[in-house]
């Protein structure tokens, strides 16, 4: 295996390691997602990109 390979792990491993502590933490804290649009404006904001 190659370095290169050996630190693109390294950091996959410490990027799952970061996201999965980030998410523990959203879920114990109960954390909520506040929308700031409703479905008519991001319809109107992005239909041109609907064929």
């Amino acid at each position: 295996m190659d370095m290169n390979a050996l630190v693109e792990m390294k950091n996959k491993d410490y990027l799952m390691k970061e996201a999965m502590a980030w998410c523990s933490d959203r879920n114990e804290k109960n954390s909520k997602i506040s929308w700031n649009f409703t479905k008519k404006k991001a319809y109107k904001k992005l239909s041109k990109y609907y064929v």
